[in-house]
C-alpha cells in the first residue's frame, strides 16, 4: 500500500505540484479580497466616527483615501457604504455640506454611472458602438 502510493506520488509530483500552487494561489487571493474589504470597513466606519465628532482634520483624510478607493471597489461594498451612510439623518442643515454627505453623494453618483454603463453595455452602445 505504502509504495503504491509513493510511486503515485513521484510519477504525478509535477501536476500534484501545479494543483498546489494554484490552491495556494485561490486561498491568498481569497484573503487579499477579505483583507481589502475589512480594511475598507474599518477606514469607513472610522471616517463616520471622527465626522461625527467633528474632528475636520482627520475626517477630511479619511474622507480622501475613501475618495481614492471608490473607483476600485466593488458594487456590493459601495451599496453597504451607501446603506450606512443613509441610517444616519444628513438632511439637518449643518450636515448638509458635511464631508458625510459629500462621502454619500460621492457613492450614489458611483453607482449610477456604474449602473449607466451596465445599460449601455446591455444595449450595445457602449464606447466603441455610438
Amino acid at each position: 500500500m505504502l509504495s503504491g502510493l509513493m510511486s503515485f506520488l513521484l510519477r504525478n509530483r509535477y501536476p500534484l505540484m501545479v494543483v498546489a500552487v494554484l490552491a495556494l494561489g485561490c486561498v491568498l487571493a481569497t484573503y487579499q479580497f477579505v483583507h481589502n474589504e475589512s480594511r475598507h470597513i474599518k477606514t469607513r466606519e472610522n471616517f463616520i466616527h471622527v465626522a461625527r465628532l467633528g474632528q475636520d482634520q482627520p475626517a477630511s483624510h479619511l474622507y480622501q483615501i475613501l475618495i481614492q478607493r471608490l473607483s476600485k471597489l466593488p458594487d456590493r461594498t459601495l451599496l453597504a457604504d451607501l446603506q450606512r451612510l443613509e441610517l444616519m439623518d444628513l438632511r439637518e442643515p449643518q450636515a448638509a455640506g458635511s464631508l458625510l454627505a459629500k462621502y454619500r453623494t460621492a457613492v450614489q453618483n458611483t453607482l449610477e454611472r456604474r449602473a449607466q454603463q451596465r445599460a449601455r453595455d446591455l444595449l450595445g452602445k457602449g464606447p466603441e458602438n455610438p
